[in-house]
This record gives C-alpha cells, sequence and structure tokens, in this order.
C-alpha cells in the first residue's frame, strides 16, 4: 500500500503542476550523483553501442514484435511506434522458438552495453493514451534470471492512461530454503560445483559454467521449482498521464528502492520489509539493464483509427552517488 504522507504530498504537488501547466525539464546535472549511463536521443539515428531494439531473450512475446524499424530518432527524442504486423507467420525467435505476430512495436534495451545495481535512473516522456492497448513501459531486468525485474511505470488500465503502476517482483526462498540447501549440498557432493557459494543465485551460476551438463540442468530448474516469484507495487491514478512529457524515476539503493513522478517520491519498498503479512522484500543481487518500451496489448485488434500510434522519449539518464 502507498505511504499515505507521499500520497498526500504527491497530489498536492499534481495540483500545482495542473494549475500552472508546468512540464518538468530536469538538468542533467544531478546534486550529489554522478552521470554514468544516458542518451538525449539527439542524433539522427539510434546510438547502437548503447542500445539494442529488443530483449537479450528474444523480440517477440504475446504476439507482440519489438523491430528495429519502429525505433526512430527525431527532435531530440527516441520514437517508439505500435503498428499492426503486416509480415509473414509464423516466425522463429532469437530463442529458436517458432511464434505467431499480432503487432509491432518499439523497444531500446542497454542490454548488452550497459548494466548496473543500485543508482538512480530516469527518463522524460511522453506516453501513448488508452493504457494497456499500447502498454508502455520503462523497466529494469537483469539477464541471469527472472525474476527480480523492476518496474518503473507501467500503464496497464484497459481504456486510458490515468492509472500509473509501479512493481517489483523478486524471489522468496525462505519457505523451501532448507531443501534448496540441500540440493546445492548435492551438487557440491557430486562435484558439480567447486564450493558452497553464498548465495542460491551463485549456486546457479556456478551449475550454468564453465559447461552445460543435463545432470546440472536439472538441479537448477528443481532450485528454480522451488523459488517463489513474489511482487509488490502501488499506484497512482486520476490523471491522464498522457498530456504531457512527465519524468518517471527511481533511486535504488542497498536498503530500499524509491519511486519518483516529476521529481516526487510516491512509493518506497526496503530490504526485509513485510508487505501484505506474507511477503518479506529481498532487493535484487543482480546488475540491470534498462528498458524502454512502448507495446500492445496480446491478441489486441487494432482499429485502422489507434495505429501508428507513438511513445516519446526524451532522454535516459543513469546516476550512480558520488
Amino acid at each position: 500500500m502507498i505511504n499515505i504522507f507521499y500520497y498526500i504530498r504527491f497530489y498536492i504537488l499534481l495540483w500545482f503542476t495542473k494549475t500552472f501547466n508546468k512540464e518538468i525539464l530536469n538538468k542533467i546535472e544531478k546534486d550529489g550523483y554522478d552521470l554514468v549511463f544516458h542518451d538525449e536521443f539527439n542524433n539522427s539515428i539510434l546510438d547502437t553501442d548503447k542500445w539494442s531494439t529488443h530483449g537479450h531473450c528474444g523480440y517477440i512475446k504475446d504476439g507482440v514484435a519489438w523491430m528495429p524499424e519502429q525505433v526512430s530518432t527525431k527532435g531530440s527524442n527516441c520514437i517508439l511506434t505500435t503498428d499492426k504486423y503486416a509480415g509473414v507467420n509464423p516466425v522463429v525467435d532469437l530463442d529458436g522458438i517458432t511464434k505467431y505476430i499480432d503487432n509491432v512495436s518499439g523497444m531500446v534495451c542497454s542490454y548488452p552495453a550497459y548494466k548496473k545495481k543500485c543508482g538512480y535512473f530516469e527518463i522524460r516522456a511522453k506516453i501513448p493514451p488508452k493504457g494497456i492497448k499500447y502498454w508502455p513501459a520503462f523497466w529494469l531486468l537483469p539477464s541471469e534470471s527472472w525474476p527480480p525485474e523492476i518496474d518503473i511505470f507501467e500503464f496497464m488500465a484497459p481504456e486510458d492512461s490515468k492509472r500509473m503502476t509501479m512493481t517489483y517482483h523478486w524471489l522468496d526462498d525462505e519457505k523451501n530454503k532448507d531443501k534448496i540447501v540441500e540440493l546445492i549440498i548435492q551438487c557440491y557432493t557430486k562435484k558439480l560445483i567447486p564450493n558452497i557459494p553464498k548465495t542460491i543465485n551463485d549456486a546457479i551460476k556456478l551449475l550454468q559454467q564453465p559447461l552445460w551438463s543435463k545432470e546440472k540442468q536439472d538441479y537448477i530448474d528443481a532450485i528454480i521449482k522451488l523459488r517463489i516469484h513474489k511482487m509488490c507495487g502501488s499506484g497512482l491514478s486520476g490523471y491522464n498521464f498522457s498530456k504531457k512529457y512527465h519524468t518517471y524515476a527511481i533511486n535504488w539503493e542497498p536498503n530500499r528502492i524509491t519511486w519518483y513522478f516529476d521529481n516526487i517520491a510516491v512509493f518506497t519498498l526496503k530490504e526485509n520489509q513485510w508487505v501484505n503479512f506474507d511477503k518479506k522484500i529481498k532487493l535484487p543481487e543482480y546488475s540491470m539493464y534498462v528498458i524502454i518500451n512502448s507495446g500492445a496489448c496480446p491478441g489486441y485488434k487494432f482499429k485502422d483509427n489507434e495505429i501508428p500510434m507513438d511513445m516519446f522519449v526524451d532522454y535516459c539518464r543513469v546516476y550512480a552517488e558520488s
């Protein structure tokens, strides 16, 4: 549940923002931080030394394909365009699996160029209307496993962009910890790993290298099956976020993550915080890649007057504490 102090402060400040019709435009310098990764999207083409146009696992998910031709730069913006798919079906994705495509859209992902653990992650963007029809998102993801995942924002309301959600996904190992440790000890006894690692993620890394085997994979699968996916989040409602540019950010610290909208802190989760009486927050161990995308609701059939539709990203900036 959102902290009531954040909730009240946000809507007071939001009232002033609406009254004076003010758009936030932050300076590139941030007090107390060093800029470690950024793109102002001022070039005529996308900087492919910083960005790929799909995630590390593939470019098709739930009937949506993130294609390079759906990403463009113009007027100091990166433009992510959603449209219907007009190509052949089915197609083979990067993971070798045959998939069908209904719609196409744009994504920029910092994999494999850049990833970071902890920091201040910020974009300034103008999102498309109609919420989940275009499913705009700004999020962080590692390549090692899923979860963790930090959703800095998603717009998932069915009919409009008047609800922003902020979500953290993680793995809870407490319930089955003894069983997981038993499996890891078996791996060490069988000399599948060279030592007993400090964390479960380290155990999986050791099993993944240097050479794959079916026995190692069976243990990886068994460990993952015992890990429980949990999530916690909050939302902001009652304001049409698609009308103007806004800044969206998180400050990821070792012991907490704080979400920001137009420089206003609106939500916080802390390490070892209990939520809903059955969830104990475990913050990410991995460095994570930056992903910004528009998209499409799986299975949605766009009307002709709904596409193409653009999402505009003015900049993306990542900072480390000085």
